[in-house]
C-alpha cells in the first residue's frame, strides 16, 4: 500500500514539474500579441482599455505578462481547471475562449 501511495505520489510531482517547464509567459504574451490582432489592433495583446490603459506596445507587452504571471499564480492555487491553457483563457477572452484558446495553442505549438 505504501509503495502505491510514494509512486502515484511521485507521478504526481514529476506531471506537475514537467508542466512546469512548458510554461513561457514570454512565448504566451507573444502569441496573445498575434491573435488580439499585433499592430492593428486598439490596444495591443488584448488590454480592455475599459479597465487598463497602455500608452505604448512595450507598456501592453508588461501588463500582458504581469496579468499571464497572475493568472499562473491564481491557477497553481486552485483546484478546479488542470489546463493552465485553458484556465488562461477563460480569464483573459471569457466570452470567446474556446476560439481564442485554440488559437493559442496553435500559435504555440509553431514557437
Amino acid at each position: 500500500m505504501l509503495k502505491k501511495f510514494v509512486l502515484i505520489l511521485t507521478i504526481l510531482l514529476l506531471c506537475d514539474i514537467l508542466y512546469a517547464q512548458e510554461y513561457d509567459a514570454k512565448k504566451i504574451c507573444d502569441c496573445i500579441y498575434i491573435i488580439e490582432g499585433q499592430e492593428r489592433a486598439n490596444q495591443q495583446y488584448g488590454i480592455n482599455p475599459k479597465y487598463v490603459t497602455c500608452s505604448s506596445k512595450s507598456e501592453c507587452e508588461r501588463i500582458c505578462l504581469n496579468t499571464v504571471n497572475h493568472k499562473y499564480s491564481d491557477w497553481q492555487n486552485q483546484t478546479k481547471e488542470k489546463d493552465f491553457l485553458k484556465y488562461l483563457a477563460k480569464k483573459y477572452c471569457p466570452f470567446r475562449w474556446k476560439l481564442w484558446l485554440k488559437n493559442l495553442k496553435h500559435y504555440l505549438n509553431k514557437k
